[in-house]
C-alpha cells in the first residue's frame, strides 16, 4: 500500500518487458495460493464469470469493479463484432455475455483442451473498493443499491464490506474477493491484466491475437487517471487495522 504514501501512480520496474511482468504477476498469484492453503483450495470453477470467444480462442474472466466495463463494452465487444455478432439488444454488454458465456462444466473442459488464451483484469484492492463505494453508495440511485445509501467511506468499509465478508456468499459482487470470481489458484491464466496498466496490457493481448488495435478510451471510469489520488484521500483517515482486514 506504499503507493498511497505520496500520491504517485506506480510504474513498471525500469527495464522489465511486458512478458517479464506477466511472469512476475503469475508467480505472485502462485505464491499467494501456496501460502493461503485451504482458503483458496476450492476446485469449484465459477464458470458463470467466464466468456469464451472461439474464433480467438480467448477466455475472459470478469471481475466487477476491475475493468470489466472497459473490456466488455470496449475491446471484447469489438472482437465479438469481428466474429459476425450483430448486436440487437439495448444492453450490448448483457447480449455479449449471453452469447459467449461458458454454459456448463462439459463446455469448460472442452475449452481447457484447446489451451485458451485466458486472462482476467485486476486492480489495486483499495482502488476497487473506492470504485465500488462511488458506484453503489454515492451513486446508489443509478445502480438501485438503496440498501447502501448514506454510508460514509469508513462506515462502508466496516459496516458493509467487513460485515458481509463474514459470509462470503452474501457479499455484494462488486466487492467480493477476486478468487471467488475467477478461482486464480485452479485456472491456468495466460495473462493477468491490470487496470493500472490497462492500455499496454490490452495492446499486447491484441497483438498476440493478431488484431489491429484501435483508439479506445477506458469506459465507465468515475475518476479517470486520478483514481489513485481519490483513493489516497478516502483512505487517509482509515485505521491500519481496518486496512489490514
Amino acid at each position: 500500500n506504499n503507493k498511497y504514501s505520496n500520491g504517485e501512480k506506480p510504474k513498471p520496474k525500469k527495464g522489465q518487458t511486458w512478458e517479464e511482468v506477466q511472469i512476475q504477476r503469475k508467480l505472485l498469484v502462485q505464491a499467494v495460493c501456496n501460502q493461503s492453503g485451504s482458503n483458496f483450495s476450492s476446485k469449484n470453477i465459477p464458470i458463470e464469470n467466464f466468456a469464451f470467444l472461439p474464433r480467438y480462442n480467448l477466455l475472459y474472466c470478469a471481475i466487477q469493479k476491475a475493468g470489466s466495463s472497459s473490456w466488455l463494452e470496449g475491446t471484447l465487444k469489438r472482437l465479438a463484432e469481428k466474429t459476425g455478432l450483430v448486436f440487437k439488444w439495448e444492453n450490448k454488454r448483457a447480449e455479449l455475455w449471453d452469447h459467449f458465456i461458458v454454459h456448463n462444466i462439459s463446455e469448460w473442459e472442452e475449452i481447457m483442451h484447446r489451451d485458451p488464451l485466458s486472462f482476467a483484469n485486476v486492480r489495486h484492492p483499495f482502488e476497487r473498493l473506492v470504485s465500488a463505494y462511488l458506484d453503489s453508495v454515492v451513486d446508489w440511485k443509478n445502480k438501485n443499491t438503496h440498501m447502501y445509501q448514506g454510508h460514509s467511506f469508513e462506515s462502508f468499509l466496516t459496516n458493509v464490506v467487513l460485515m458481509e465478508a463474514k459470509t462470503i456468499s452474501s457479499m455484494f459482487v462488486d466487492w467480493r474477493p477476486y478468487n471467488t470470481h475467477c478461482n486464480f489458484c485452479n485456472v491456468p491464466f495466460k495473462f493477468i491484466s491490470k487496470t493500472e496498466t490497462f492500455d499496454e496490457d490490452r495492446s499486447k493481448i491484441l497483438e498476440i491475437l493478431e488484431v489491429e488495435e484501435e483508439e479506445e478510451d477506458k469506459m465507465h471510469v468515475h475518476t479517470g487517471d486520478q483514481t489513485h489520488v481519490v483513493t489516497k484521500e478516502l483512505f487517509a483517515n482509515i485505521s491500519d487495522s481496518v486496512k489490514r482486514e
